[in-house]
């Protein structure tokens, strides 16, 4: 992207650029902000563009379900991702960051129509992509073949940063296989509890879950006796459930996300499963965002993940006092800490090459570079722009006032990375 040396244009010219820009952003919601003061945002024809004097707006295409199943997914992230970026002004190395909004739907086709949308008209620097594993295949994909850095905050498939990865392409969170073997770990070795019923959806990150969990629990002693897959928007588990011989399992793991990890927990209980039959899950089943709902069923139930409320240290200290103050005592959950987790690796990936994102050859080095303290720990990437973070084991329980809510339970794994194998017992 050229720089403009505003001194040299007239008024007129700008008014006349203003305009241009407005009138091509029907539909989409666009966030800027200038010089650290507050982002402005709006859609369609009265979205508002702002331009400040130290410097052209980075603009970072958003893109995410704000429509269909997976909107709390989609608009946590999303809101935790704006949340830091307003929490340092709305801007890096003297540079602006606007925000342009994109709604994929959870569905491929529209996810990849909007991505288009953001690299050949929006003119974007960078992309995030979204939660949803069959949209974000095909957007990192295009991304990374006409050479814009994407980032993922959520997905979870393999694929994203297997060996043939592009260098275009980071991601802030587990993989699937990440988010697998620590929990097959505790549960066959730290539990001793070796016969598991494992559930998950039916679609690509969902087999992936199951599949990485059982290579991995098996190797550690334990025996699937039950796999079950589900498709996305399940009401009913009951079909499902029900082929299942209670005396017969001593642990169920499992991975859904909002809204079916809702109905199947409460579903479990109701089905007599839990709490007499342990319910594991790796982070999403019974993220904090919906405890809530979940109500006493989700009581006692455990997770191996990297973030929750529970971790004390000084980065989730800052997140959550500002949290409580920006959302009226509110407590951020595992989804809006992927989005301000993004939002801190980006902008020091910005920052180390002092805002030349242009420079994508400096940029991609600066944010394969980074190292930087989270709410989760410490945060790296290895050689394939994967995420490598602490895991720990909580528990959900009844807090102090009366919320549900999760409790550390002391075991910590430092440092794991797509290829962690456990310590030697």
């Amino acid at each position: 992207m050229d720089r403009h040396e505003w001194t040299a244009l007239s008024v007129v010219a700008v008014l006349v650029m203003v305009l241009a820009a407005v009138a091509g952003c029907g539909g989409t919601a666009t966030t800027t902000a200038s010089g650290g003061g507050e982002a402005t945002t709006t859609a369609g024809a009265e979205t508002t563009i702002t331009f400040a004097v130290s410097g052209e707006p980075i603009k970072i295409g958003v893109l995410n379900p704000l429509t269909g199943p997976q909107v709390h997914e989609g608009s946590s992230v999303n809101q935790g991702f704006q949340t830091y970026l307003e929490s340092i002004g709305n801007q890096v190395a003297g540079r602006p960051i606007q925000l342009i909004f994109e709604d994929d739907a959870s569905n491929p086709q529209q996810g990849l129509e909007r991505v288009r949308k953001l690299v050949e008209r929006d003119k974007v620097n960078i992309i995030t992509c979204p939660v949803n594993s069959g949209v974000v295949l095909g957007v990192v994909a295009y991304a990374a073949e006409k050479e814009v850095p994407a980032v993922v905050p959520v997905s979870h498939v393999n694929a994203i940063t297997d060996e043939e990865r592009s260098p275009y392409v980071f991601r802030t969170v587990e993989s699937s296989r990440q988010r697998s073997v620590a929990p097959a770990y505790y549960i066959a070795k730290e539990l001793g509890l070796l016969k598991a019923a494992v559930f998950s959806w039916d679609f690509v990150v969902g087999q992936e879950m199951i599949a990485d969990f059982v290579e991995a629990y098996e190797s550690f002693g334990g025996e699937v006796v039950y796999t079950q897959a589900a498709p996305l928007g399940t009401q009913d588990f009951g079909p499902f459930l029900s082929t299942i011989d209670k005396k017969k399992i001593d642990v169920i793991y499992s991975f859904y996300a909002s809204p079916d990890n809702i109905r199947f927990v409460q579903q479990l209980q109701q089905f007599g499963f839990t709490p007499n039959i342990p319910l594991v899950d790796n982070g999403t089943l019974t993220e904090e965002g919906v405890l809530p709902e979940q109500g006493d069923a989700a009581l006692g139930a455990l997770s191996v993940t990297g973030y929750s409320n529970a971790l004390d240290n000084p980065e989730n200290k800052a997140f959550m006092s500002l949290w409580a103050e920006k959302f009226n005592g509110a407590k951020p959950n595992w989804y809006t800490f992927q989005g301000w987790n993004m939002a801190m690796v980006i902008v020091a990936g910005i920052e180390g090459v002092n805002g030349n994102v242009e420079d994508k050859e400096a940029f991609l080095k600066s944010m394969q570079a980074v190292k930087i303290n989270t709410p989760v720990g410490p945060f790296s990437f290895d050689e394939r722009g994967q995420a490598i973070m602490d895991q720990y084991s909580y528990e959900v329980v009844k807090l102090d006032d009366g919320t549900l809510g999760k409790k550390w339970l002391g075991d910590k794994w430092e440092a794991v990375g797509q290829d962690w194998t456990p310590p030697a017992n």
